[in-house]
């Protein structure tokens, strides 16, 4: 190549176009030497022409070529007045990179004035393209990772090596986010840049630093020994990035014990709208004055965690400390897990805080987040901590409740636990966009980070239950700071201790800082209890509490309901079975005292609870004191739980004995072989409960000395996470009580037994319909709001039994009959709150069930209300919220069937709806009244009018909602499919057809609408798409029919008995 680029300078060169060719073609060398030699034979040579440079531009040795000549022979390059120029021109021509710019900076002493100028010309370019090329190679970097690499797992399964242990973190991160007060460029938006320091001591001697690291673009690392202040080389550095790991390899050995510190410089992406989870945005929400805005916020306990914004040692185990600075726009406010240490002004538009330095904790609990924000703040009484309910600017009023429920929870638990809180500042923050929606929370210690509907509440729109929610959701989150936080699981399938004390918690709060509140704490008590209950019912969803670790991975759901309920009715089971609180609560701070800033397994809460239970004296089974380990083993490691199997054998003796929920042949391998040491209590005739009893074998034997017709039942209170199955002779003196006189049982004893005959009824194991629907006619006694709650809930009985006979004429009409008379015992409610908040729950849902079946009174009652909201609220030009006479809790039934009654005011209850559409969009962080009113007018027995609001749904001009609201009150089921024969093309056209046909068949059950979806599919031009949608409907149509078939006859042969003994009372339905 030597003689080529010599030939190609003689005199007699070759004509310019070969000339050309041959450059070109020899610019492409990647030997040091050629390229060294075409430099200098183009700027130094007789013949030379500096301008054959700019062949190089491609190849990337070739920069570095020209570098080392500047800085060692710059004479020579500048020899030729272009010669500088050219060579700057073509070295920098793919420069961006802050070490580029680093490079040309240490050009600069060697530099005349004159060789500045030409200098500083191409300088000032390789600036501009380096703030426009780093956006650029981000933005293209972020579609190759999309593409190809996982946006994260719940949990990462590939575990660092135990070689090291992170012991301080120093993080300094600038996020990018749209905002009035600092310009950027336009392709560094939604990404950081950050740099980290990390302090680590290896627990062995190693070659090899693993750290954890996702999604991030590293421009510069070092690895630094502080014992020795001497930099290590780091020889290699590979990245794994399916399981997001980065390792370091380095070229000698680093002893163990040795002080390392491990500095990058690195960006990194904020998810704009997906996942939902690692370092997110709220994106293009809007302030209460109207004007849009973002916010950069964290959460990192699934998908992208922590590794997603720090390379860090990120696993729940390695604990260390966190010092966090952000530089972020002026206008915004930041906020971290700790409180501010610094705040300086940049100068710029910019401001740095720095917060101070947290506890040792988790790396997914580390928070920050910049936004418009607001606070109210207020103290705890006990330790004096400073408590905080921020929200973006305006929002900030309806955090008042959930400042006072964060100050009972940090109260109630720093006294009862015996363990106060390390921090200096609780803070809570409502999102509107929390992880991509208005609900959910994470528990980041010191900077709890939630959806605002969990946190705020709006007197004009929010109801009773959407006030219990928040009280639950901020006493969950700040019991974490307890059980999570301070204390932390060691890996992930061990969730439960975290997530099942946080369930377990809340109502207990509740109960000790509002007594008045007792109803709503048993109602949800008892749904954790029940909720835990479904989940082992069913084969489907039963999983261990406390999974093997091995089942971790991204077909496993890690935050399922199991480590929520299930896990909260069984550490109710271990409370239940000390029958001392004060023994249980000792033994809980116990556990939190030896585990603080630790890591412990399950293990070491059970070993916890045992010590006290020994120092208690509290009595297990076989004599021995209680053997919490033994004990609570089987509830967590085993996919189901138990039944307790009751079996009157006469005079007093029973039979206990226990079977799995899901029977064994459907189930995983246990060692336990699905038996548990089951501790229950009994309750003969309504007096005291027994003392705990075990059952740790199959079956045994009791002798309880009750006579033939003395009720006797098992579990009273749902005291253990287990249901009971009794036989016809245990249950007949069970049934005449309740018939008879219910109330010697207790609200919650009640509601557990209806629960557990419907669970068994739906498994067809000892329960009919018969003996069930027999039971339920005692509700006619009933008023207790647990009892109410758990009857009308969604996907009760009496809600499944309506939604499936409601298009049989020949059986509704029996089934109306039946809802009436089981619910005559309690009035409609007038449309007034008592500020109880499960009566006030109950009562809305009981509106709803009788104004459903055409109850006489409650339609009175609704026209009242309704021709009054008329009157206040038709002149209206500030929403329905103040001028409505009934509170949020009964709007839905007072809007549909005051318009059901009265359609003259139909444009009326339209035009408030509008006024929701036409006002400014910040209008919708509250939308009930708005949904209200749409389902209201969707209960219009005007099927014109109907038809005019459908075709604004399939043109997308209000929400698809609606479609769903006409089908759940239209009575005959005929409104979708009328308006799909006549408008058949609006429908084929639409963006919502499948929606429109999943929601016409809801609940059709008959061969007439079965025939109409079946033609339906043969005529209508379907894409392949939309036919399979129609496919799908013709399916749940037939299964419907098919339970009907089934299920149906015995349902309806009851009702018609009941009907017929309601007329002739000698024929009384018989047990």
């Amino acid at each position: 190549m030597s003689s080529t680029l010599q030939s190609v300078y003689q005199e007699a060169s070759p004509s310019r176009q070969e000339r050309n060719a041959l450059l070109e073609g020899m610019a492409c060398t990647s030997r040091v030497t050629d390229l060294r030699k075409y430099v200098m034979l183009a700027v130094a040579s007789g013949n030379g022409q500096p301008r054959d440079l700019q062949y190089l531009v491609r190849n990337p040795a070739a920069s570095d070529v020209i570098y080392d000549l500047l800085k060692n022979s710059l004479a020579i390059i500048s020899s030729k007045p272009d010669g500088l120029e050219y060579a700057l021109l073509t070295m920098t021509y793919n420069w961006f990179t802050p070490e580029r710019i680093e490079q040309l900076h240490e050009l600069i002493p060697l530099l005349s004035s004159d060789q500045y100028r030409t200098f500083l010309n191409i300088y000032s370019d390789v600036i501009y393209r380096s703030q426009y090329g780093q956006g650029a190679y981000m933005e293209i970097t972020r579609h190759l990772y999309d593409a190809y690499y996982p946006l994260g797992f719940t949990p990462w399964t590939r575990r660092l090596p135990t070689s090291a242990k992170p012991l301080t973190y120093q993080l300094s991160v600038q996020p990018y986010i749209p905002n009035q007060s600092y310009m950027y460029f336009t392709e560094k938006n939604f990404t950081y840049d950050a740099n980290i320091t990390i302090t680590m001591q290896p627990t062995q001697d190693l070659t090899e630093i693993w750290l954890n690291s996702h999604r991030h673009v590293i421009e510069g690392y070092s690895v630094l020994n502080l014992d020795t202040n001497q930099t290590l080389t780091v020889s290699k550095v590979t990245r794994d990035y399916q399981n997001a790991i980065i390792v370091l390899t380095m070229a000698a050995t680093i002893q163990a014990n040795a002080n390392i510190q491990i500095c990058f410089n690195y960006s990194g992406f904020i998810f704009e709208q997906t996942p939902n989870e690692g370092t997110l945005s709220n994106y293009d929400y809007l302030q209460s004055d109207g004007r849009k805005s973002w916010i950069f916020a964290t959460d990192f306990e699934g998908g992208p965690s922590t590794r997603s914004l720090a390379p860090s040692f990120d696993e729940p185990i390695y604990k260390a400390k966190w010092q966090v600075s952000i530089i972020y726009p002026g206008e915004f406010t930041a906020l971290s897990n700790t409180l501010e240490e610094s705040t300086m002004n940049l100068k710029n538009g910019l401001v740095k805080t720095t917060f101070k330095q947290t506890n040792t904790m988790s790396s997914y609990l580390l928070a920050l987040t910049i936004g418009h924000y607001s606070c109210l703040k207020g103290v705890s009484n006990i330790d004096k901590t400073i408590v905080r309910i921020w929200t973006w600017t305006g929002m900030e009023n309806y955090g008042q409740h959930a400042l006072d429920f964060a100050i009972a929870a940090v109260d109630h638990l720093s006294a009862t636990l015996s363990t106060p809180m390390p921090l200096e500042k609780f803070d809570i923050l409502a999102l509107p966009q929390y992880s991509g929606y208005s609900a959910g929370a994470m528990e980041n210690w010191g900077l709890v980070i939630a959806g605002y509907f969990d946190v705020l509440f709006h007197p004009d729109y929010s109801s009773s239950a959407q006030l219990e929610n928040i009280q639950n959701t901020v006493t969950h989150e700040l019991a974490h700071h307890w059980f999570g936080d301070l204390v932390t699981l060691d890996w992930w399938n061990h969730i439960f201790l975290n997530e099942g004390f946080a369930t377990f918690w809340p109502p207990e709060i509740l109960l000790a800082k509002s007594p008045e509140q007792k109803n709503s704490v048993l109602y949800t008590k008892f749904s954790i209890h029940e909720h835990g209950l479904d989940m082992d019912d069913n084969a489907a969803s039963a999983r261990p509490v406390s999974p093997d670790p091995n089942l971790l991975g991204p077909n496993y759901c890690l935050f399922c309901d199991t480590v929520y309920d299930k896990a909260g009715s069984v550490i109710n089971t271990v409370r239940n079975a000390f029958g001392r609180d004060a023994a249980f609560y000792d033994g809980l701070s116990q556990y939190l005292k030896t585990w603080s800033f630790k890591n412990p397994s399950d293990t070491s809460l059970w070993a916890a609870l045992d010590a006290v239970a020994n120092q208690y004296r509290i009595k297990g089974w076989s004599g021995q004191y209680l053997n919490v380990t033994e004990m609570m083993l089987p509830y967590t490691y085993q996919w189901s739980g138990p039944y307790l199997r009751i079996i009157s054998k006469g005079n007093g003796l029973y039979s206990v004995g226990q079977n799995p929920l899901v029977p064994q042949s459907n189930l995983p391998y246990s060692p336990y072989n699905y038996r548990w040491n089951i501790p229950y209590r009994y309750q003969i005739n309504g007096s005291s409960l027994s003392s705990v009893q075990y059952l740790t074998s199959t079956e045994t034997s009791i002798n309880l000395n009750a006579g033939a017709n003395t009720p006797v039942i098992f579990n009273p209170q749902g005291q253990t996470h287990a249901r009971v199955q009794y036989d016809d002779a245990s249950w007949a003196p069970i049934y005449q009580t309740f018939i008879s006189n219910p109330f010697i049982f207790d609200e919650t004893s009640r509601a557990q037994i209806l629960a557990d005959s419907w669970a068994f009824l739906q498994k067809k194991n000892s329960v009919s319909w018969k003996r069930f629907l027999d039971l339920t006619l005692y509700l006619q006694k009933e008023t207790s709001p647990l009892v109410w709650r758990y009857v009308i809930r969604d996907g009760s009985w009496i809600t499944i039994l309506y939604d499936r006979f409601r298009y049989q004429s020949a059986v509704f009409p029996n089934l109306v009959t039946y809802i009436n008379k089981i619910t005559s015992g309690m009035a409609t409610p007038n449309f007034t709150l008592t500020n109880d908040w499960s009566i006030d729950t109950a009562n809305s849902l009981l509106v709803d069930l009788k104004c459903g079946v055409s109850n006489q009174e409650c339609m009175q009652k609704v026209a009242s209300s309704f021709a009054t909201f008329i009157q206040q609220c038709k002149n209206s030009a500030y929403g329905t919220g103040k001028c409505n006479p009934a509170p949020p809790d009964f709007r839905a039934a007072q809007l549909c069937y005051g318009v059901q009654q009265s359609s003259r005011d139909f444009n009326t209850v339209l035009s408030l709806f509008q006024w929701w559409q036409k006002n400014p969009p910040s209008n919708d962080y509250f939308p009930q009244d708005a949904e209200f009113l749409l389902n209201g007018l969707s209960c219009s027995q005007d099927p014109g009018a109907l038809y005019e609001l459908i075709t604004a749904t399939l043109n997308q001009q209000i929400p698809s909602i609606f479609l769903s609201f006409v089908a759940g009150n239209d009575n005959l089921g005929t409104i979708l499919s009328n308006y799909l024969q006549t408008n058949q093309s609006n429908v084929l056209n639409s963006p919502l057809f499948d929606n429109y046909i999943k929601q016409m068949v809801s609940d059709w059950s008959t061969q007439t609408q079965l025939d109409f979806l079946t033609n339906f599919n043969a005529t209508a031009p379907l894409s392949p798409s939309q036919r399979n949608s129609v496919q799908s409907a013709i399916n749940t149509v037939s299964n419907l029919m098919s339970w009907l078939s089934t299920e149906g006859t015995p349902i309806s042969q009851w009702l018609s008995n009941f009907v017929a003994s309601l007329i002739t009372p000698s024929s009384t339905v018989a047990p």
